[in-house]
């Protein structure tokens, strides 16, 4: 499965990664919009991993946002999306936010990685 893992912590990020990989992933990471952008131009990536709150102006919810309206645009189906959050509020973040497309699942940080495991498969 490809995977883009988009999370501002270097250290979490890195960590995800690596578990993901051991279990025959292709992970690629992205710490900010620029290189979230970089790395999703291909479209290919069936699974988005994403912080909700980045560092900065632009959340992580609306980069997977944007990333599920290009493509649509392009006629693919959506990628499955995973949210992770180390607020307690993160369905709110959600709401609030007006997502115009569903988030398969959410996650409290730390997460699992078995948790994770099993929502790639679902």
């Amino acid at each position: 499965m490809h995977i883009v893992l988009l999370e501002d912590d270097r250290d979490a990020r890195e960590a995800m990664a690596a578990l993901l990989s051991l279990d025959a992933h292709t992970v690629v990471q992205a710490h900010d919009p620029a290189s979230f952008n970089l790395v999703t131009g291909d479209l290919r990536s069936g699974v988005v991993i994403f912080d909700l709150q980045l560092a900065g102006e632009v959340s992580g919810l609306t980069l997977a946002m944007e990333y599920q309206g290009r493509r649509k645009a392009a006629g693919l189906v959506p990628a499955k999306l995973i949210a992770l959050s180390g607020s307690a509020n993160q369905d709110e973040l959600i709401v609030s936010a007006k997502a115009p497309y569903p988030i398969d699942h959410r996650f409290k940080k730390p997460a699992d990685h078995a948790e994770i495991l099993i929502a790639l498969n679902n």
